[in-house]
Formats: structure tokens, sequence, C-alpha cells
């Protein structure tokens, strides 16, 4: 069958290679639609004329997917429509009576293929694990199947649709995933929700081996130009043991560059020393909020201030950069509390950061204290200069966060952009965010301008 997967973000969908690489074994032919513009998207996808059409959603993208599915649906009604991702599997419920046939819950690897098996031979495919026929009348049923583990056990992603693509073959870095799912349950993520859902269905973190991870970093980076390797998992491997045979077989088999994403808490002088050796370029973690009791209680990361501090100065010792996640606009947060958050992250020393708007996603428990635990409600598009809470000091937090990547790494105009902050938001305090924030991805990703400057284009045209 002629699968067409299809995105309205130019990035390097992981999940989408991954099913990809199980479709092709069996015969299917996998094909890639990428477009910010859905009129162009629909063209594409009409011009193809797929058996299935399969989207990966997250809350962010779902009116986007809702209203492109329902267009297919007007042009080409013998076409399947599946979804999957995070938004389909703790929402089955809003699916129900729309455009899509049928969506994944939880991991899709075995149970896609499964599902499309069972198309060709004539079934409706109602009887797949994890898979749900939207049009049945019956209760979504809970994700059953066991979660895919080891790891080692699945193919290498399938990467060639999206690396003939001039914008991703051609990119300084491709990225990697070497495990699944997260040991923690932070209030403001979704791993807090999965946790339970999955509750039975086997381990929910699971790490790749050292050998299995190297081998499919080597062979991309032997394929593809490559000068970053940027692992996207939510908490790198840390255990020391993991570490002690990933990093020589990293070191001569790749030799590049990487960046990993990390808990303050795990990091150690042990593991410190090995990221090192690895080449580790910057390590990121969350800080969320300047405010510890907020950490503690609101956010539930459980991170106390001197461990913040502790692991920042381990990681400047030892000469790896620092990244930090931070949210503003907290429930209940003032705009002084935000500016803590601002000469926190400045006080450890971060040399990038990502300072997102709070986005109160449906379902998860941050969300459920603000009152929007609405599944419906689907207007939090962006993370970076929107958010649907308000309140007294919205306008304020608003131009904070546009200021907030100079202010960390800068200390000289402190008095005058507390001034600033005061004034209307504004296009020129968005501009001067989006200047600032794409100078740090430049740098933290061994970018030129020009590749910025694409990256920017393709996303925004």
């Amino acid at each position: 069958m002629r699968v067409a997967f299809a995105s309205n973000l130019w990035v390097e969908h992981l999940g989408f290679m991954q099913l990809m690489a199980t479709l092709l074994p069996r015969g299917h032919t996998p094909t890639l639609h990428i477009s910010t513009r859905p009129r162009r998207l629909l063209r594409s996808l009409v011009r193809e004329r797929p058996d299935v059409v399969a989207f990966s959603l997250t809350s962010n993208n779902a009116l986007w997917a809702f209203d492109l599915a329902a267009q297919l649906r007007a042009a080409l009604p013998g076409t399947r429509i599946v979804a999957g991702g995070p938004h389909a599997t703790l929402f089955p419920q809003a699916f129900r009576g729309g455009a899509f046939d049928a969506i994944c819950l939880g991991e899709g690897d075995l149970a896609f293929a499964e599902w499309l098996a069972e198309l060709e031979q004539g079934g409706t495919g109602a009887d797949v694990a994890n898979m749900w026929d939207c049009t049945a009348e019956a209760s979504p049923p809970a994700p059953s199947r066991p979660l895919i583990d080891p790891l080692d056990a699945l193919p290498f992603a399938h990467r060639e649709p999206f690396y003939r693509l001039p914008f991703f073959g051609r990119s300084p870095f491709k990225t990697f995933l070497v495990s699944r799912g997260c040991a923690y349950s932070c209030r403001f993520c979704y791993n807090s929700r999965f946790r339970s859902l999955f509750a039975g269905r086997g381990r929910y973190r699971r790490v790749m081996s050292p050998e299995r991870a190297v081998d499919e970093v080597e062979a991309v980076c032997n394929a593809y130009p490559t000068r970053l390797a940027l692992f996207e998992d939510d908490v790198f491997p840390y255990e020391t043991d993991w570490l002690a045979r990933f990093v020589p077989l990293y070191r001569r088999r790749v030799g590049l560059p990487l960046i990993l994403n990390i808990r303050a808490d795990l990091l150690d002088e042990d593991n410190v020393r090995l990221y090192r050796e690895a080449g580790v370029r910057a390590v990121s973690f969350g800080v969320q909020s300047g405010s510890e009791s907020r950490r503690l209680r609101q956010l539930g990361t459980r991170v106390k201030d001197g461990t913040l501090i502790e692991a920042a100065q381990l990681l400047h010792r030892h000469g790896i950069a620092l990244m930090t996640y931070n949210i503003f606009g907290l429930p209940g947060e003032t705009a002084e509390e935000v500016l803590d958050t601002i000469l926190f992250n400045r006080a450890l020393g971060a040399d990038y950061s990502r300072n997102g708007m709070f986005q109160p996603y449906a379902g998860l428990p941050l969300t459920e204290d603000t009152g929007f635990s609405d599944s419906r409600r689907l207007d939090v598009r962006t993370i970076y200069y929107h958010s649907v809470l308000g309140g007294p000091d919205a306008g304020r937090i608003a131009n904070l966060q546009n200021f907030s990547n100079w202010m960390i790494r800068h200390a000289g105009a402190d008095r005058l952009i507390r001034w600033l902050t005061r004034l209307p938001p504004n296009p020129l305090f968005r501009g001067f965010f989006w200047l600032t924030f794409l100078n740090g991805i430049r740098q933290r990703l061994m970018m030129s301008w020009r590749e910025v400057a694409g990256l920017v284009l393709r996303n925004a045209a």
C-alpha cells in the first residue's frame, strides 16, 4: 500500500522515520509530504492519491490536522486517514465522528503495520491491538499492546524520504533517539499521563544498548553530511556503566560533537566526565522557574536551587555549555517572578535558553489546576509568544519573554529593559526575541546564518 505521511513542520520526525522502517519490509511504499501551507499540502496529497494518509499529532497541531483531514475526506473519499501521537493517544474521543478512520493508541511500530495488513486482506483492522476504529460506536480501548522492549529489536529509522530533501539532507545536524519514556512525572509534561496509561505494559523508560545506538549514528553520519549529532531523548542515558561502553565506541566510530537532554539531579562527576570524553558540546536541562517552591509544588520537578547550581557549575568545570528550559506565565505567576527566573538563569551561567510561555495542554495535572482541562481546547498553537491565561501581568510577562534570551546572557541593560517591558507588547519586541533566539540556535547547533535563514523560511512559508 502507498502510505503518505503528512506534516506541517519542517523537522526531522523520528516517529515517522521509525514507522517507515517497519513498513518497507512488508512491501508498503511510504512517502513524505511536508508544507506549512494547508492548501499546498492538500494538493500534494491529492496528486499522489495514496491508500492511507497518516498524521502524528500533538495538541499544537491537532486543529490543523482536523481541518486538513476534513478536506482530504472530501477530495479523496476512498483514502483511509489515520492519526497517532500524543493527542490521539490521550484524547481518542476527540476523533469520533470526524474525518479520521482510525487512530493509533500508544506505540505504533507494530500496530500500524498489522492494521495495514488487515486492510490489504479486506478487513477493517478493528481487532488490531492499539488501533481504534473512529467510526465505531464502541468506546475507545486503552492501549493494550506491550511496550516495545528491548529497543534493539527496532530497525534503523528510515531517513531517506527526509534526507532526499536538501533542507534535511544538507542540514549540519542529524537527530537521534536512543531511549523511550521518562522515569519522572512532572505535572506539566505528558509523561505524567503516559506513565499511568501504560501501567502494566512493561518498562516505561527503555534504553538501547550502547552498541545499537552507535551503529545507527555511525550509519547516518557516514551516509549524510553531518557536523553535529542531536539527541532528542527526554533524558539521555546517564548511567555510568552504559556510558562507559558508549563513549569509546562513539569516539572511535563517530567522533562528532553531540548535544543531549538530562535532568540536573542526574548529573555527577562520573557521568559528566564521560560526556566530556564523548565530545558533548552542550547539555540541556529544565530550570522552568526561578522559584524553588513552584518547582517543588506546582511543577512537581523535585529539583532544588542547590541542585541546579551544582549541576551548572559541574558542566562549566568540564567545559560543557549549558542550555536551560524555562516556562513563563505559570498560573498565578507575576512579572517579578518571571524576572527572578531570568536572573536565576543568569546566575547559573546558562549559555543558551529556551523560554516558552505556559500553555494549558488538556489532561495534564498542572492544566487541571487552571480549569483548562477540556480536551477540545485547541488554542495552544505556539509556546513562544502566546498564552491563553491572560491576567494583569500578561503584557509585561510577554515582554520579559521577548527580552529573556538577551537578559540571561547580558547584565548591562537591566534598568532599560525593565522600563521597556512596561510598554504594550509590540512587533519590535517580538522581532528582538526571534533574533536573539535564532542566534542561540545558530551557535548551539553550529549553523551559519544562511542555514538558520533556510530553517526560518521553511517553517514560516
